[in-house]
């Protein structure tokens, strides 16, 4: 019987059991699934957090740009 470290709570944990018996969570000993999206950062993380970020602000900048710009376009003067 060789032991291994539950994925959830860290305790150890027969790597045959089918739940922890501290946690309670199913296939303790499994590895967790690979968490990276496409383009290698990891889901959750700081660094994906700020692109989305970064992303979302420069989309809305985008569009309040246009929104407030509308009444200048058909006047012909674009700035």
């Amino acid at each position: 019987m060789a032991l291994a470290s539950c994925k959830e709570c860290g305790k150890k944990v027969s790597t045959s059991a089918k739940t922890c018996p501290s946690c309670g969570i199913p296939s303790p000993t499994k590895k967790k699934e690979n968490s990276e999206t496409h383009l290698g950062i990891k889901k959750g993380s700081t660094e994906g957090n700020a692109i989305g970020v970064i992303i979302m602000v420069a989309f809305w900048g985008i569009v309040i740009f246009a929104i407030l710009n509308t009444n200048s376009c058909s006047t012909g003067n674009l700035f």
